[in-house]
């Protein structure tokens, strides 16, 4: 079982759907949650949870476990709360968050990477966690999807740089549809950012210019 720290918990039974029912790789980095307030960028849906038609948003099953305070931002607005861009200093707009979620929404984020990272640090209290999906690098997954997929390297040096710690680091799905997943947790209040070596986040050169979350 994952250590437990002061905060976390694990969801109760609720009678609505369970948009992660059928992504246990994800369960595998999202639990123990934290806190009671999320910030997620991108409005991150399931389209095929078995037995359920429609869209499922992450959202309505955060809420209906015990979240307080759930903020989604993203280009796209079909299912966010904001249409905003995640480079800019969103921390000034929103405040701190005991969890700050990115399911394969970060790498459509065209320049400026630096600017998502600083709002991935300071828009998470400390004590609280980052939790990470991206396209696994290199080349030979999801070949035309995203445009910036970190590296494992990166995560770590994020974490090193900034005053947090990588609970847990992994690759998961077939391929072509490998993901990286980290959730890290952010234990000292360091007011000031340091981007890592930009050299760390993989460029997909084939990829279509498009700033969704899809």
């Amino acid at each position: 079982m994952t250590e437990l720290y002061e905060g976390d918990w694990y969801p109760p039974e609720v009678d609505i759907p369970n948009p992660l029912e059928s992504r246990q790789d994800e369960v595998a980095y999202y639990f123990p949650l934290h806190g009671d307030s999320m910030f997620e960028a991108g409005g991150k849906v399931n389209r095929k949870l078995p037995g359920h038609a429609g869209d499922i948003t992450y959202k309505s099953y955060f809420l209906a476990i015990g979240f307080k305070h759930h903020v989604s931002v993203d280009f796209d607005d079909r299912w966010a709360d904001y249409t905003d861009d995640l480079r800019k200093p969103l921390w000034e707009k929103f405040g701190q968050f005991d969890m700050f979620t990115n399911m394969g929404t970060s790498e459509h984020i065209e320049g400026n990477q630096a600017g998502y990272w600083e709002n991935v640090h300071r828009m998470t209290k400390v004590g609280g966690l980052y939790i990470h999906l991206t396209p696994n690098p290199g080349g030979k997954d999801w070949p035309v999807h995203g445009i910036h997929y970190p590296t494992e390297e990166f995560l770590h040096q994020f974490a090193k740089l900034n005053g947090w710690v990588v609970e847990k680091i992994g690759i998961d799905r077939p391929q072509p549809h490998r993901n990286l997943y980290g959730r890290l947790r952010k234990i000292d209040d360091r007011q000031e950012f340091v981007m890592p070596d930009e050299k760390l986040i993989w460029f997909n050169a084939r990829a279509a210019r498009r700033p969704l979350n899809r």
